[in-house]
Formats: C-alpha cells, sequence, structure tokens
C-alpha cells in the first residue's frame, strides 16, 4: 500500500509538475505572441510611414517633371532667362523674312525688372508696311510663336496709292522670366 501510495504521489507530483510546465510554456508563449505582435504593429506604422513618403516622393517627382516641360518649353520659346538682344533680333529678322515683309523695323528699349525670379518686359517697338492687315494677324501670330510678346498698342493706316499700302506701328512687351538674382542696387548695400 505504501508503494501503491508512493506511486500515487508521485503520479500526481509528475502531473502536478506538467501541469506547471504546460502553464509556464502558455505564459511564455502568450509573451512572445505579445511581443511578436508589437514588432508587428511596429513595422507595419513604418510601412505605413514609408508608403506615405513614397508617395509624397512621386508626387514630388510629378509636379518636378511637369515644372521641368513647362520651363523647357520657356526655354525654347526664348522666354527664360535675361535674354539677348542679338538672338531677338535674329528671331525678328526670321519673322520678316518668313513673312516677306519689305519694310520691317524692330527696335528693343531696355528691360523693367524689379527682382528675382521676375517677370522681364522689354519694350519693342515695330514699324512695318503690310499689303494688307492679313500680314498684320500672321506677324503678331508669328512673334507669339518665338516668344511670349504683349501687344500694348498697334496703330494701322492705309496709304493710297503706294504699295505696300498699309503702315503698321505696335508697341509690345517682349516677356522673359529671369531666374537669376537682381543685382544689387546703389546705395543698398550692407555696412
Amino acid at each position: 500500500m505504501k508503494r501503491s501510495r508512493f506511486r500515487m504521489i508521485r503520479a500526481l507530483s509528475l502531473a502536478a509538475l506538467l501541469a506547471a510546465s504546460g502553464t509556464a510554456a502558455a505564459l511564455w508563449s502568450q509573451a512572445r505572441r505579445d511581443q511578436a505582435q508589437s514588432a508587428l504593429d511596429q513595422a507595419s506604422a513604418s510601412r505605413q510611414k514609408i508608403d506615405a513618403r513614397l508617395q509624397a516622393v512621386q508626387d514630388e517627382k510629378t509636379a518636378l517633371l511637369r515644372a521641368q516641360s513647362r520651363i523647357a518649353e520657356l526655354g525654347r520659346r526664348a522666354a527664360l532667362g535675361a535674354g539677348t538682344r542679338p538672338e531677338w533680333a535674329q528671331q525678328l529678322a526670321r519673322i520678316q523674312r518668313k513673312l516677306n515683309l519689305a519694310e520691317f523695323a524692330g527696335e528693343f528699349a531696355p528691360p523693367s525688372r524689379q527682382s528675382a525670379p521676375a517677370l522681364c518686359a522689354t519694350p519693342l517697338k515695330i514699324k512695318t508696311r503690310l499689303r494688307h492687315e492679313g500680314e498684320f494677324l500672321r506677324l503678331i501670330a508669328a512673334l507669339q510663336t518665338g516668344a511670349i510678346v504683349l501687344p500694348r498698342r498697334c496703330t494701322l493706316q492705309r496709304q493710297t496709292g503706294q504699295t505696300p499700302n498699309i503702315t503698321a506701328e505696335c508697341d509690345l512687351d517682349w516677356l522673359t522670366l529671369d531666374l537669376a538674382p537682381a543685382p544689387p542696387q546703389k546705395g543698398s548695400g550692407s555696412r
């Protein structure tokens, strides 16, 4: 009987030990699961932040590509940078040849500029003789395709007994976008 009692105590002790081990293993695995869940939550939050930043960078890239395209178009139209009068004069000469204008004169005045980036307006005065009003419209259209030109005032006068029989005088602004910093004004330097 002692032996059966000893066996029973041993069996109960073993069962208690196994139950305690099972409980300890369950508690340990629950703690590991909680740690893994916390790490997963942190990784998910980090991924969401990275995805949001990636989307913002992609949006910025798209905006920069659009701006780059616009800047390239302004460059093609001789509207970016301060520009050079010889280039503009050559462009006017090309327009005169293209439209086959008998008499044509263009004179640029000094540009007006405030600060950088600045929209610079260089006044342009043109005087030409035309065969008909349609040539005047083609002239203005040709100026618009080569640059950004804003007509300010135009006068057309019909001349009787002369060929070409229309005199056109126009005041225009040749517009450019200057991205360079403005030169310092006299008397505004730091001491």
